[in-house]
């Protein structure tokens, strides 16, 4: 499994970082917006609200070193990744995130994040953890009753 972020603003590409290592992505959750109320007469309806939006985290660490099962193309230090995901959240740009297992495209969609890591373990890899949450563009077109 492969996972992509691009930096992309104006849908121009500004940057790429493939995440290293995968070792596991947490389930996808997508709430929906239904709403329940209680009638005059006592009755629980549930109304049906909209697609929520997608989240979810996964966890591995940033390798310090070449490891064997690295690839030499996925290999960039840590800081090159911290510097990544703290320049874009700070610079207030959503990223796309593209998730591939084995030749299919699994996921593709704009989301923003928490970056959570840590200094260094014993090796001097840097174990992280992102929590990601899908990032929908508003739509800027004119309210016509205006």
């Amino acid at each position: 499994m492969y996972i992509i972020f691009i930096a992309e603003e104006n849908g121009i590409q500004l940057e790429i970082a493939n995440i290293p290592i995968v070792q596991a992505i947490e389930p996808i959750a997508c709430e929906t917006g239904d709403e329940e109320f209680t009638t005059i007469n006592g009755k629980t309806l549930n109304l049906i609200g909209g697609k929520g939006l997608r989240n979810f985290s996964f966890s591995s660490f940033f390798p310090s070193k070449k490891y064997s099962f690295v690839s030499l193309f996925n290999f960039q230090p840590p800081k090159y990744y911290i510097n990544f995901f703290e320049k874009y959240r700070d610079a207030r740009i959503p990223l796309r995130i593209i998730i591939v297992d084995g030749y299919k495209v699994v996921l593709n969609m704009l989301c923003r994040y928490n970056f959570i890591y840590t200094l260094r373990d014993r090796a001097g890899d840097v174990p992280f953890t992102l929590e990601i949450k899908e990032y929908i563009l508003p739509n800027i077109q004119g309210d016509k009753n205006v």
